[in-house]
């Protein structure tokens, strides 16, 4: 998604398509306002972003300004217990990312991998059914206590298992982890930060926030740097300027030269107001 259409971009130029360098010049200045200021700008939702446990009642996000919080995962705990028992393979490992679960076996005859998403396995009941499909391959699953049934799989930490065999014997069970919902929580939308009322434990990775941030409507000041700044360089390039340290349009001159690999200046005042910077 971009901060400004393609559409706006083709009005702006005074042109007639959207053509492959237009593109490529809109698409590095968007990427290059974001560096720079550490924002989106626009509306982007994060789904099961981990963080590292601060300690205390606060956590910063690292992206701003918040639109909304879905929710923010803490203390982690044993939701449901999976091995895999090929004792010709010499690794099986299971990876928990933010989409899908994915049960992976190297050498013998269970050798491939089995993609299981939480958007189809959506509480961990299914998903203890959909491991245990898997038998053929090995992977066997069990809850680890019934009132956990009914639970969203969008709860699970993100992770990776690995069931090493060793010397031909299947490891015993491993543990896919979820965690606790922070309660009460209240924000800051300019600054990102984040107020639980049961707090954000200390430790590695051990937070999990899915929220919205950016503008619903991207301010007016980036938009017209965006474009403006679109425009000027598609107007040194067709005509073959890219090397010129300054140019005159009128009443108006720019500078070019501080993006010092490609030879460009592009003033970058309008973007400090916006600068997140993350401590």
């Amino acid at each position: 998604m971009s901060i400004v259409s393609s559409a706006n971009i083709i009005a702006y130029l005074e042109v007639s398509s959207y053509s492959s360098g237009i593109q490529t010049i809109h698409e590095g200045i968007e990427v290059f306002v974001k560096n720079v200021s550490g924002q989106p700008f626009e509306s982007t939702v994060y789904i099961n972003k981990s963080y590292d446990g601060p300690g205390g009642n606060t956590l910063r996000l690292d992206e701003i300004p918040i639109i909304s919080i879905k929710y923010i995962i803490i203390d982690p705990y044993d939701a449901i217990k999976i091995k895999n028992t090929m004792t010709d393979s010499s690794l099986a490992s299971v990876v928990v990312d933010a989409t899908n679960i994915t049960l992976t076996i190297e050498g013998g005859t269970g050798a491939g991998s089995d993609v299981l998403s939480k958007a189809t396995n959506t509480t961990m009941a299914l998903l203890v059914a959909a491991i245990n499909a898997q038998s053929a391959n090995g992977w066997s699953a069990e809850i680890c206590d019934a009132d956990y049934n009914a639970l969203l799989t969008s709860q699970l930490y993100a992770q990776q298992i690995e069931c090493v065999q060793e010397n031909g014997v299947a490891q015993d069970w491993q543990y896919l982890q979820m965690g606790e919902l922070a309660k009460n929580i209240k924000f800051n939308n300019k600054t990102g930060e984040v107020y639980s009322e049961s707090g954000f434990p200390k430790g590695f990775q051990n937070i999990i926030a899915t929220y919205t941030a950016g503008y619903a409507t991207p301010p007016a000041d980036i938009v017209f740097f965006i474009m403006d700044t679109v425009k000027t360089l598609y107007s040194i390039k067709t005509k073959n300027a890219e090397g010129i340290t300054s140019s005159r349009f009128g009443d108006v001159a720019y500078i070019y030269g501080e993006i010092k690999k490609a030879g460009l200046n592009i003033p970058e005042s309008i973007l400090q107001s916006y600068r997140n910077i993350r401590i």
